[in-house]
Order: C-alpha cells, then sequence, then structure tokens
C-alpha cells in the first residue's frame, strides 16, 4: 500500500464511511472509493463491505489498523525529527578541546546551549593540541577548541578571540601594587607556568627573545591554566595565564596584572575540512562566540 492508500484506509476508518473520508481528505467520493478498489486489488482481499447500506470493515481492516497507525505515528516523528534538526534542536555534537580551554569555555558556553538545544547531545574529548588537531582532521570530531597558531591540511581554522597573557597572583603579593609585570619583575619569584614548549610557552619564551629580555624561569611547570589558578588562589605562587580564566570563578584572591612584553594569545575553532556542519554545531558555536564577546 502506498501512503494514498494508507491516508484513505485511515481516514475511512475513523468517519466510518466513504463519504465521512472524502470529507476528512477534501477529495470527492468517487476518488475514495478508487483508491479503496486500487488498495484491494494490491493486497488481493476485501478491506471494507456494504452491510445493510452501510459500510463495515472487515476482520482483516480492523487487524490491519494498528500497523497503518503506526506507519503515521513513525511519519510524524520523522517530520518532528527533521524540523528539530533543522532548527539544531537534535543531534550529536563531538568536541575536542585541549584543558585549559575545556575548563574556560565549555561550561559556561553548555549552560546556554542546552537552554536553547535541550535535545542535543554532547560528546568531549580533551587532550594536548596534536591530539585535538588529530580527532578534528579524522572527522572524528565535529569541532576543536585549541590555542593558535594551528595549520593543517585536513582542518579549517576561524579565530574564537584573542587577549593578552597576563599575571596572575595572589591579592596581598607585593607585586600587587604593580600596574603591569615585566619579565624581570619575576625574577626569584616562585613562578606557575606552562611548559616551555606547549603553544603558551613557546609565545612567551619568543615574545621575551624578541624583546631581548630573558624569560621567566618556572618553579613550576603545569600542562595548562586549571592548576596553576588554584595554586595562586591559593597563595602558592604567581602565574602566566589566559585572563579568560577569570570567568571561572576560581580567582577570588588573586588579582591580574598585563604581561610584559605583550604576548598575544589566539584562541581558535577547527573543523574538519569539507564536512558540512550541523546546524547544532552552529548553534553551539554562536554560545562559545556570545560569552567571549561579553568577556
Amino acid at each position: 500500500m502506498n501512503i494514498r492508500q494508507l491516508e484513505v484506509f485511515q481516514a475511512i476508518m475513523s468517519a466510518g464511511s466513504l463519504t465521512g473520508a472524502a470529507r476528512t481528505l477534501k477529495i470527492s467520493q468517487p476518488a475514495v472509493s478508487a483508491v479503496v478498489k486500487d488498495a484491494e486489488t494490491q493486497l488481493k482481499m476485501k478491506l471494507f463491505k456494504s452491510i445493510s447500506g452501510r459500510l463495515h470493515p472487515t476482520p482483516e481492516a480492523i487487524a490491519l489498523l494498528p500497523f497503518v497507525n503506526d506507519v503515521f505515528s513513525r511519519i510524524e516523528s520523522l517530520d518532528l525529527a527533521a524540523e528539530r534538526l533543522r532548527d539544531g534542536q537534535l543531534g550529536q555534537i563531538m568536541l575536542a578541546s585541549t584543558g585549559a580551554l575545556l575548563h574556560m569555555l565549555f561550561p559556561l558556553a553548555f549552560i546556554q546551549f542546552k537552554k536553547i538545544a535541550p535535545h542535543v547531545g554532547m560528546s568531549i574529548h580533551s587532550g594536548q593540541k596534536p591530539f585535538v588537531i588529530e580527532r578534528v582532521s579524522q572527522k572524528e570530531s565535529d569541532l576543536g577548541l585549541l590555542y593558535g597558531p594551528v595549520a593543517h591540511a585536513g582542518i579549517e581554522v576561524e579565530e574564537l578571540f584573542s587577549t593578552e597573557l597576563e599575571c596572575a597572583i595572589p591579592k596581598h603579593h607585593s607585586l600587587a601594587a604593580k600596574h603591569y609585570i615585566s619579565a624581570q619583575d619575576l625574577n626569584g619569584e616562585y613562578v606557575i607556568g606552562n611548559k616551555k614548549y606547549s603553544t603558551i610557552g613557546s609565545l612567551v619564551d619568543a615574545a621575551c627573545r624578541e624583546a631581548g629580555v630573558e624569560p621567566p624561569k618556572f618553579s613550576l611547570e603545569a600542562s595548562f591554566s586549571f592548576n596553576p589558578c588554584l595554586l595562586v588562589n591559593a597563595g602558592a605562587g604567581i602565574a602566566l595565564l589566559d585572563p579568560f580564566i577569570k570567568m571561572t570563578g576560581m580567582v577570588d584572591n588573586v588579582i591580574f596584572r598585563p604581561f610584559r612584553p605583550a604576548v598575544k594569545i589566539k584562541t581558535q575553532i577547527i573543523y574538519p575540512r569539507d564536512r558540512p556542519r550541523s546546524k547544532a554545531t552552529q548553534l553551539f558555536v554562536d554560545q562559545l562566540r556570545a560569552i567571549t564577546h561579553t568577556a
């Protein structure tokens, strides 16, 4: 049976007559009769019989009705799913991110995203920069968050926002009175920073050498900003951090001062090359842009 035959069959079963079905479907009664005749010929069995001038469904038609209703229920579910997918309200987003950005950006963006797309699922994979690039370039993740620069033939890059590195200092530290902190100011201090060969560590090293000053010597190296900020908050030292970490609320006992020489940090979104982006993915990126714009 085709969809038109199913529609006519369901309408007759609901209305109880050919006339009622024709009225429901807004077609003529002869058209309804023709569709029924075609369906019975195709099925090789009678669906309706006229008894005492009234149309009655056969036992076979009665047995068939639940299956027909199930077809239309599934079609309605399909229509709803398509509508939600179109509006970014259904699907699954696979996100890869470096640890620092995952802790700083994801919670704030996710809270807002779930308000507008509560039925969209998310899967998160966290790792170092090469891990994020690999997952996205291999189309194992829909998007990635990392610090630039990044170049890879298998990805497309968008800049999310840029900031300048800052010094996180315990509130009552003597350096808190300064308007900015130079690399020389950190001599003799217990400095917590990113590993030298991390993206931020490399940027700090390059900026200092370009300015003709010795880069800070880190007493403790950490792979991302979350742990250093907790240590500074506890008064354990000074850290060089992405200032966006202030948005996490872990900085009650911390003040931030610009670091000199200036170190520009670019936070980037990467996507698999030559793969269309879902509406849900774009909605999530919109939330990322919204929270970084208001920061």
